[in-house]
């Protein structure tokens, strides 16, 4: 094929929306569009969730892996140093065998068994129940490549904090801090 041939037919090829617009952007609003139809969860789903994963009291909330770049034993020091009497810190998700053991071992050294509460994997249909009920939602990724649970967490209006890491902010825009 001849070479101006070739270079034709790549400018043909359709292309993501260029408006200049920043593509984390893009998705975000994509995925909010998505994401807010969440319905506002009933008393009796919160409570159900909350009795399933032995929250009674009121709690901070992080779901994910426990990955390095996801920060998790810098959260659990954050949240000792805190003090916050009466919150516990639930964490959904989990790794590796030895980054559980980072986790358990941080837990551990600061003395915090009974306030961190390690909810192993969540299901999906109890996770809108879970951002409702928590005071907020941290998120000290040092590194993420777009952050679904900050836009989870947003559509059923859970409070966002969050580490200003890479497209968090982004992501975020004025909706957490």
């Amino acid at each position: 094929m001849p070479e101006r041939l070739r270079v034709r037919q790549k400018r043909r090829v359709p292309r993501a929306r260029d408006d200049g617009e920043p593509r984390a952007r893009q998705l975000r609003r994509q995925e909010f569009r998505r994401l807010r139809r969440h319905e506002p969860v009933p008393p009796a789903a919160r409570e159900s969730v909350r009795r399933a994963h032995g929250l009674s009291r009121p709690y901070v909330l992080n779901i994910g892996g426990w990955d390095p770049r996801k920060n998790v034993p810098f959260l659990i020091e954050a949240f000792f140093a805190a003090n916050a009497e009466g919150v516990d810190l639930a964490l959904a998700g989990g790794g590796t065998p030895a980054e559980e053991k980072a986790v358990t071992e941080t837990v551990s050294r600061l003395g915090l068994h009974e306030r961190v509460r390690l909810l192993g994997p969540v299901d999906d249909g109890e996770l809108p129940a879970l951002y409702a009920e928590a005071l907020c939602y941290v998120h000290p990724s040092l590194y993420e490549g777009f952050g679904l649970q900050l836009c989870e967490a947003m559509a059923t209006g859970c409070p966002v904090l969050a580490a200003a890491a890479t497209c968090t902010p982004e992501v975020l825009g004025d909706g957490g801090v």
